[in-house]
């Protein structure tokens, strides 16, 4: 049986008209998916998190700090 949630992934969805307002942050970690995204208010980083499971062990702990 698996607990938790074993796949890891994120995702920002925006409306391709927007497209040409956003840009990717290449972060080189499945863990985040960041976006730069440009307004007339000045730039906007929006960053989504997939944060480890905790099963109350060590290992979950050190897991979660690193992210």
């Amino acid at each position: 049986m698996l607990k938790g949630r074993p796949y890891v992934g994120t995702g920002i969805l925006y409306h391709r008209s927007l497209a040409e307002f956003i840009k990717v942050v290449d972060t080189n970690n499945a863990r985040l998916t960041t976006i730069n995204s440009i307004t007339k208010e000045g730039p906007i980083l929006l960053v989504n998190v997939y944060m480890p499971v905790d099963y109350g062990t060590v290992e979950c702990t050190e897991s979660y700090m690193a992210v």
